[in-house]
């Protein structure tokens, strides 16, 4: 049994759905992280109807073949919330892409760190093609930040979209150690409330040859101090569950682990 799925869809939430006479059959919803890029899958609805989970399997087959389409990333938190969303997914052949660990760390009293390792150059300071081939080589070894195997032109194309409205070029710094480009440093600030607004990177990477070198923890700690002088209370981070050199710098930072999600695709 086919029927008429209906799609709305903004910078912010996504909703796919089925009604009749006014009721809602079943529907798929929740929020764009990132517009056509990745979205939280916060909502499986079945309605009372008998009709409601055969509604259900039209809207996720729409719902998929969009997901297809677009190569967006679907994110679901590994918890009660989400169960729903998993089980879905998981029944309908989505792929589970990888996992990913969040980490959090609070801003308002950080401790004060030793002489700044890096300049930091905004991009709007800098010449783009610079930018673009170190971040283009910070990613190497990094499986999932260029999925689409795109060219560093269109790489770089890619995260501004993705960074959405915020996007800010004046707070994406190319890292310099001794004049030397070596890394890259994407800031994001979000204000939630007027107590409490969220830094975290878009980006953060050397390139390879200045890695497993205490670098890295040296350039996230000064990404964290740009975070606060930018108004940011608390810091929120993530990495995929193989990235342990990652981990580790979070942990060193004492950062807390404090969620789990699951991607598919």
């Amino acid at each position: 049994m086919r029927f008429r799925v209906f799609q709305d869809t903004n910078a912010k939430q996504f909703r796919f759905y089925t009604l009749t006479r006014g009721e809602i059959l079943a529907e798929l919803s929740g929020a764009v992280i990132a517009t056509e890029i990745a979205w939280a899958l916060e909502n499986v609805v079945i309605g009372g109807s008998n009709l409601g989970k055969h509604a259900l399997e039209s809207i996720t087959a729409v719902f998929k073949n969009h997901i297809r389409q677009k190569e967006i990333e679907i994110h679901c938190f590994k918890n009660e919330k989400f169960k729903k969303s998993i089980e879905l997914l998981d029944a309908t052949g989505f792929d589970r892409l990888h996992k990913k660990i969040l980490y959090k760390k609070d801003l308002k009293d950080l401790q004060k760190f030793t002489k700044e390792a890096f300049h930091l150059a905004p991009l709007p300071n800098i010449d783009r093609l610079d930018f673009q081939y170190t971040f283009y080589k910070s990613i190497e070894g990094d499986k999932y930040a260029n999925l689409q195997n795109l060219p560093a032109n269109l790489f770089l194309k890619y995260k501004i979209n993705s960074a959405g409205d915020f996007y800010n070029p004046s707070i994406w710094f190319l890292a310099h150690l001794n004049d030397v480009p070596v890394g890259v440093l994407l800031c994001r600030v979000e204000k939630q409330s007027d107590f409490n607004t969220i830094g975290n990177f878009n980006y953060i990477g050397l390139i390879p040859k200045y890695r497993n070198q205490g670098l890295g923890t040296k350039l996230f700690v000064q990404g964290l101090k740009v975070l606060q002088n930018l108004g940011s209370t608390e810091y929120i981070g993530s990495t995929s569950s193989d990235n342990l050199p990652m981990q580790k710098v979070f942990q060193k930072n004492d950062c807390d682990k404090f969620a789990e999600q699951i991607v598919f695709v």
